[in-house]
Parts: C-alpha cells; sequence; structure tokens
C-alpha cells in the first residue's frame, strides 16, 4: 500500500509540474503577441506605391505632327501626310527615314511620365532655372488627328547618380513630372539623323585601280593587272604611283579588305557651298578613289538565301573633310556629307605605301612562266617553256612541259628546282634615299603567257649589295650573288 501512495504522489507532482510548463508557454506566447501588435509599422512593411502613369493615349497613325525644339536652335517638324508618308514641314523634299521618322510619332502616341514629383506648382515655381525649365533644354509640340494638341517642356535630368529621369511640365498642367531618360534621348536627336545613310558600294572582288591622294599634293596608286577573275588575282598588282613596282600579294589583300569594310556613319548634310566649308572640305585631308571593273558578287537576301549579283563598272570616290573629334572625321560620298570613325579611314591617311611593295623581286609564277631571258656581260640565256596538255591511259589530262635554253633541250627538272629558289629570294633592305646607284650587270627577264613582261636588274650599290631595279625603279637593295639561276 505505502509503495503504491508513493506512486501515486510521484504521478501527482509529475502532472502539476506539466501543467507548469504548458501555462509558462502560453504566458511567453501571449507577450510576444503584445509586443508585434504595439510596434510601430515600418516603411518596408507597406508595398510601394504606384508612380507612373499616363496622361494621354493615342494610337501611332493618329500623331498629326510632331515639333521638336531643342534649346537655342530652330525648331523642326515632322508631319504626316494625306497619304499617311511622313516629310519635314520646313523641307519637303529632304529624303527622310520613314522607318526612323515613325518610331519618334510612335513614342508621343501615349504621353506618359514616371512619377508626380509634386502637384503645387508654388513648391518649384521659384526654382525653374535650377531645374533646367525656364528655358527648357527640349520642347515637344505634338497634334493630333483628333484635334488634340500638348506641349512637353523637359529640364535637366535627375541630380541623384542612381536616378535616370528628367523634369518635365506640361502646359497646362500644375504639376510636375519626372520622365524617363529613353524618350528624352530619343527626341533629343539631330535633324540630319533622320537622313538615310547610304553606304558606298565597295567589293573587293572588283577593284582593280586604288588611288590615294594627300593634302600636300602627292599620290599614290596601285593597278590591277590582270583580270578580276584570274585565280591568282592578289599576285598581279602593281604600285604604279609614286613609282612602278610589283606590289606584296599579302599587303595589297589586307589593303583592298580595309578599303572594302569603310563604312560611313551618319548623315551631316548636302554637299552645299557653305557645307563643304564648314566641314573642311576646302582642302581635303585626303581623297580615296576605288575603280571597279564590272563584276558578279555573291550575296545574302534578308532570308539567308545566297545569289549571285551582276555590278557595273564603277568608281567610289571619298574624300576625308575635317575632323568632328579626335576619333570622328567628315567625309564626303557623292553628294552627302557623312560622319565616320577614324579608326578605318586614319589607318589609310597614316599607311605607310612602301609596306605593300613587294618584298621578293621575282613575282611571276612558274605556273604562268613562258620565257626567262638572263643577259650579263659574260652570259645571255634564253629559256622557252614549252606545255602541251596529254591525256594518259587513265584519261586524266596533265600539261607537260619541255625547257629549251638558247634552242638546245633543258632539263625540266633542273629548271622547276632553280626556279623555285629563285622565288624564294629576299631582299636585304630599303635602299637609301638619294641613293647612288651604279650601272645594271645582270637582267632577268620574265615573260607569261599572257605576254606580260617584268625586267629584274641587278646593279652596283656598294661592295657587298646590288640595288634591285624592277622596271626601272629601285627601291631595295640585295645581298651580292644572292639570285643565282640556275
Amino acid at each position: 500500500m505505502s509503495e503504491q501512495l508513493r506512486k501515486n504522489k510521484s504521478d501527482g507532482r509529475k502532472n502539476r509540474l506539466l501543467w507548469l510548463m504548458v501555462l509558462a508557454v502560453l504566458l511567453i506566447a501571449s507577450v510576444l503577441v503584445l509586443v508585434f501588435m504595439k510596434r510601430p509599422v515600418q516603411d518596408n512593411d507597406i508595398p510601394d506605391a504606384i508612380t507612373y502613369g499616363e496622361l494621354m493615349q493615342h494610337d501611332a497613325a493618329e500623331v498629326q505632327s510632331l515639333t521638336i525644339t531643342r534649346r537655342g536652335e530652330a525648331p523642326w517638324t515632322i508631319r504626316r501626310k494625306n497619304d499617311g508618308t511622313l516629310a519635314l514641314a520646313e523641307d519637303p523634299a529632304f529624303n527622310l527615314e520613314q522607318g526612323l521618322a515613325e518610331q519618334l510619332l510612335r513614342a508621343v502616341a501615349v504621353i506618359s511620365y514616371d512619377d508626380i514629383l509634386t502637384e503645387d506648382k508654388a513648391e518649384y515655381i521659384d526654382q525653374l532655372e535650377e531645374l533646367g525649365l525656364a528655358q527648357p533644354r527640349l520642347t515637344l509640340d505634338i497634334a493630333y488627328t483628333d484635334g488634340q494638341t500638348v506641349r512637353l517642356n523637359i529640364g535637366m535630368a535627375s541630380p541623384l547618380e542612381d536616378e535616370t529621369w528628367s523634369y518635365m511640365l506640361v502646359e497646362g498642367d500644375d504639376r510636375l513630372f519626372a520622365v524617363d531618360k529613353g524618350t528624352v534621348d530619343m527626341m533629343s536627336l539631330d535633324r540630319e539623323t533622320l537622313h538615310p545613310v547610304v553606304q558606298p558600294v565597295i567589293h573587293k572582288s572588283r577593284m582593280n585601280r586604288i588611288t590615294f591622294e594627300y593634302e600636300n599634293g602627292t599620290q599614290a596608286a596601285w593597278q590591277l593587272m590582270t583580270d578580276i577573275t584570274d585565280s591568282d588575282v592578289d599576285a598581279a598588282w602593281y604600285m604604279t604611283s609614286p613609282k612602278r613596282y610589283p606590289a606584296d600579294a599579302e599587303s595589297i589583300s589586307n589593303l583592298r579588305s580595309s578599303i572594302a569594310n569603310l563604312r560611313v556613319g551618319a548623315y551631316v548634310g548636302q554637299a552645299t557651298d557653305e557645307n563643304l566649308t564648314k566641314y573642311g572640305f576646302a582642302r581635303p585631308r585626303f581623297v580615296l578613289t576605288i575603280h571597279q571593273a564590272a563584276g558578279t558578287v555573291a550575296s545574302s537576301g534578308t532570308n539567308g538565301a545566297a545569289s549571285a549579283v551582276d555590278y557595273p563598272e564603277s568608281t567610289v570616290t571619298i574624300t576625308v573633310g575635317g575632323s568632328k573629334s579626335e576619333y570622328v572625321d567628315y567625309v564626303l560620298v557623292e553628294d552627302c556629307i557623312y560622319t565616320t570613325g577614324h579608326f578605318g579611314i586614319g589607318a589609310l591617311m597614316d599607311m605607310d605605301v612602301t609596306a605593300t611593295l613587294s618584298r621578293y623581286p621575282v613575282t611571276m609564277a612558274l605556273g604562268k612562266l613562258k620565257e626567262l631571258h638572263i643577259t650579263a656581260p659574260d652570259r645571255d640565256e634564253h629559256y622557252i617553256l614549252h606545255r602541251e596538255t596529254v591525256v594518259g591511259e587513265d584519261g586524266t589530262a596533265q600539261e607537260q612541259v619541255t625547257v629549251t635554253c638558247n634552242g638546245q633541250p633543258f632539263s625540266w627538272e633542273a629548271f622547276e628546282a632553280a626556279y623555285l629558289r629563285l622565288e624564294t629570294v629576299t631582299v636585304s633592305g630599303v635602299l637609301p634615299q638619294n641613293a647612288s646607284i651604279g650601272a645594271v650587270h645582270t637582267t632577268y627577264r620574265f615573260t607569261a603567257s599572257g605576254g606580260q613582261t617584268v625586267a629584274v636588274s641587278l646593279a652596283e650599290f656598294d661592295a657587298m649589295h646590288d640595288a634591285v631595279v624592277i622596271d626601272g625603279s629601285a627601291v631595295f637593295y640585295i645581298i651580292k650573288n644572292g639570285m643565282m639561276f640556275p
């Protein structure tokens, strides 16, 4: 019995302890609820209020006209004509880029704002100068086909670094608005930006003559000595001014690529006498002239399909006038003045034209050679290559070459090996200006299958070197006995 009583007492103590713990938890919970109920409401507990809105809304086709006035400049107006096309009211003949002009009208079809900064005019009326609204940076006058009109005056941009809006007043409305940066930037463009930009048509594969004219009156020129369809066009270019000399195949290829990649930027204006003087064309700094033969060029359409386009013979002239900045130049193409990046045209203006000259005295490929005539005081060797097509037993056509020297048979294998070595010979350096050159002692005259001839002569320069004279022009020197044949 006593054991049972002790057990009952023990159970009773456990039950009382459990109830006390439950009551304590409930008390703590009640206190926490009271604390949170009395806690002050924080700003971030309330969702941000919507501050943006629209003043008026129309379809883009309902915008009749838009007049843009920038501070200190004359206003200009885009007007929708009866046929739906757009034109400049001040100059109906202006070639207006319809797509870009339509974007401007579409942007003002809906007049919206980012925020209402204040509804009380008294709060800002004395600060118009500080806000850039005493003389607005930008004024937009918009007219709609339903007769509604609105004037927007836009001032300074927000002074806060992380904000991208400007101050705006709407005529007839006392509120001060914030308008987004995108709208302001779009409406701040120059009128001339609406003129289409027509890129000059230049194809690397059609070029057959290139001319540089410099401000000081000097000139550099290159010419292709074969047809543009030749399989080895790059090796057939010659510098023709200031001297006649074979061009380096890789250098002339890079030059043609650079020219083909030239692009004009923004339209500036027509080539009127006033504009030509204003933008530095009274005395051009550089004139690039590209002559292009008639030819067919592969082109890709908007759907990606390839097609062949025939182009007529043409000449493109790009004249460089003044500089807009360190990185932008003014250029004249046909009757229009544009901007262009200095990086592209400047590389041509500053180019060392002698870098395009071949460092290889022998430029005629063996596959095109018909005759090689070598003359020197102690030798006169005239090699003639006879080529014929032979059909083998398997029906395959092959070219067979035989060689004669002064009318006597000569080993083709020996000739081929010697000529290939001759093609690898390079000059040793550039002759000094006004270098004194002695008499010619050896001449190699190369004649191609098509009849073209190149004369490479060696003349005394100093005890260790000969001057290399190609078609009468001496530019480089070579180590003595550097050209040996066979």
